[in-house]
């Protein structure tokens, strides 16, 4: 991985934004999860 610019320390900040992503994409998936059981 590239170095971070701005010299935090990438594993920190990686884990932060893959942290924010899972939650982000369980938030989605729970929505459309929920949304097909509605229409099934």
């Amino acid at each position: 991985m590239a170095k971070a610019i701005d010299g935090t320390d990438d594993s920190s900040k990686l884990s932060k934004i893959q942290k924010q992503t899972v939650s982000s994409i369980s938030a989605l998936t729970s929505g459309l999860a929920g949304e097909t059981q509605d229409y099934s």
